[in-house]
């Protein structure tokens, strides 16, 4: 069935996930930031700030300090449109497990 091949790809699919995704995860476990979402909502509202704060119903500071900390613990740079477009792909997989 239809469902069956898009499962089947899915699961190919979550071999390219990038490990940042886990790693945020476990993070937000041990800490209990919110992290994961944090970055979720920005990599998915395209790393537009005010539909984030929106979103997430946080303040401007709040969502820098989090973006600044995400940037220390993961040294990644979400000023890369490849590794965003990645991240955007790698959401999608992590919410359609």
């Amino acid at each position: 069935a239809a469902s069956d091949v898009y499962k089947r790809q899915l699961l190919v699919l979550q071999d390219i996930s990038h490990p940042l995704i886990t790693k945020l995860k476990q993070i937000d476990e041990s800490t209990k930031n919110d992290y994961y979402h944090t970055l979720k909502s920005y990599i998915c509202n395209f790393g537009d700030s005010h539909k984030t704060i929106e979103q997430l119903a946080i303040h401007r500071n709040t969502l820098l300090y989090r973006l600044e900390k995400i940037k220390e613990l993961t040294n990644v740079d979400l000023h890369d449109e490849k590794l965003c477009t990645l991240l955007l792909i790698s959401f999608f997989l992590a919410e359609n497990n």
